[in-house]
């Protein structure tokens, strides 16, 4: 083997060591990219991609004997590498929530649905009783306001809750500005 393949190999055994030598927000996304571009351990980001609640500490066990540190790892590069695959597997469910809340159409049928768009009414109105008609007055640009999830389905719902009830006073600003000047 010759000495820069060797380098090689040693470089990439202490990287996964120096960035689970702590856990940490930082340390937590140099090991999401590691593991991402990491040809040896492509097979653990594709198991966690697959199933995010795969046994950990079997996922931790083959990444230490991949990259030859089983018998001289510590207790604590254990419990970060394991915390930092969660944080992956974490990472694999939030995005799939997301995308499944995208792909899911807004329907007025729907009761959930309703009481999402019923507690955006009540954080923008304080709790004001609303007709439909009502709904062009928070914004909406008809009667129907499930005319206006088209793009992103029912995400664009709850980011908007999400933004109402982070933002409250923000809102309230936008909402009386576009209420009360005229157009031009």
């Amino acid at each position: 083997m010759s000495i820069r393949r060797k380098r090689k190999v040693f470089s990439d055994k202490r990287e996964i060591e120096v960035i689970c030598q702590s856990f940490a927000p930082l340390a937590a996304h140099s090991f999401f990219d590691y593991l991402r571009r990491s040809k040896q351990l492509a097979f653990v980001w594709l198991l966690l991609k697959e199933n995010p609640s795969r046994n950990k500490e079997e996922l931790v066990e083959r990444i230490l004997q991949v990259k030859d540190l089983h018998r001289k790892s510590n207790q604590t590069l254990r419990e970060n590498i394991q915390k930092n695959i969660q944080r992956v597997a974490n990472w694999f469910i939030l995005v799939s929530r997301i995308k499944y809340w995208k792909e899911t159409r807004f329907s007025k049928d729907n009761e959930e649905h309703k009481a999402i768009l019923e507690e955006l009414w009540d954080t923008l109105t304080k709790n004001q009783e609303h007709l439909w008609k009502d709904w062009t007055d928070i914004g909406f640009q008809g009667k129907d306001p499930s005319t206006d999830f088209r793009g992103a389905g029912l995400l664009s719902l709850l980011q908007l809750v999400y933004f109402a009830k982070k933002y409250f006073s923000l809102c309230q600003r936008v909402l009386y500005n576009c209420n009360t000047t005229e157009p031009k």
